[in-house]
């Protein structure tokens, strides 16, 4: 029989490093000092699906030490996730061969993405809906403050609240949001990457834009099509790489940006404003 809902609490307090393995996922991690100890809920993204639900009671919740564990097993269809990135005009199809039922689509773009599972919009916006799927898990995590994230996966969607001391992702086609951590390591083919207050940045993505909204520290951004956007609020160094998305640092008057940029046919900007 098929559960809805599974709660798992780690035992002891404090930070702990929080791993999450997922292909079709929204993953929410919030990091707050009323949360003295870790605990983890799951359930379908969309209520009610039966699919989610086998998934969710077939999912591996490990504690040892200071790590917990959560590792989704794959979908039924096990052809891996299907990603359309939309920019520019152009459509970029990518994606593994279906040989079973659709499990999940993830829509990402310049600027923003959108999960849709069950022909439902999970996360994003936007008003397109695809097809149908099931299999869809949605991840909630609260964790006590300086936790480490990390998440693999084909294509699940992270966003975080809170100040951690590192994040870690690497996806195929996954959102990533990340409101503030101390150092941060993100890489996806596909997906957006947006991080807030950070003092050490590594993301790469192909075809989607990376935002960083404050750093105080070092960044390096690679990207193929997507853009590149960095405001530093301290002094910082930054080494951003597209070759045809736009590069735009900018700073307040008074903060240095140590800057190493190069585009091959993408805009490039280095701006300065009043604080």
């Amino acid at each position: 029989m098929s559960i809805n809902e599974r709660t798992e609490t780690h035992p002891a307090p404090g930070p702990i490093e929080l791993a999450v393995s997922a292909d079709v996922a929204t993953v929410e991690v919030h990091a707050a000092e009323d949360h003295r100890t870790a605990r983890v809920v799951l359930a379908p993204a969309v209520p009610g699906d039966a699919g989610a639900a086998r998934l969710i009671e077939a999912t591996s919740i490990e504690s040892r030490g200071d790590r917990l564990t959560v590792t989704i097993p794959r979908t039924p269809g096990g052809g891996g996730s299907t990603t359309v990135v939309r920019g520019s005009g152009n459509v970029v199809i990518s994606g593994g061969v279906l040989t079973g039922e659709v499990v999940g689509l993830v829509l990402g773009g310049a600027q923003d993405g959108a999960t849709i599972v069950n022909g439902q919009v999970i996360t994003g916006s936007g008003t397109t809906v695809i097809g149908s799927a099931d299999g869809g898990v949605r991840v909630v995590a609260t964790v006590p403050p300086g936790s480490r994230v990390t998440l693999t996966g084909q294509a699940p969607a992270l966003t975080t609240t809170g100040p951690l001391a590192r994040v870690e992702s690497d996806t195929i086609s996954g959102r990533v949001d990340i409101a503030a951590a101390e150092v941060v390591s993100a890489r996806t083919t596909s997906g957006a990457i947006r991080i807030g207050a950070c003092g050490e940045v590594r993301a790469r993505s192909v075809s989607g834009a990376v935002r960083i909204r404050e750093l105080a520290g070092t960044a390096t951004v690679k990207t193929t099509s997507g853009a590149a956007t960095v405001t530093a609020v301290a002094d910082s160094a930054v080494t951003a790489q597209t070759v045809s998305g736009d590069i735009d640092l900018s700073a307040p008057r008074g903060v240095e940006i140590d800057a190493s940029t190069r585009s091959v046919s993408g805009r490039t900007s280095n701006r300065r404003w009043s604080a």
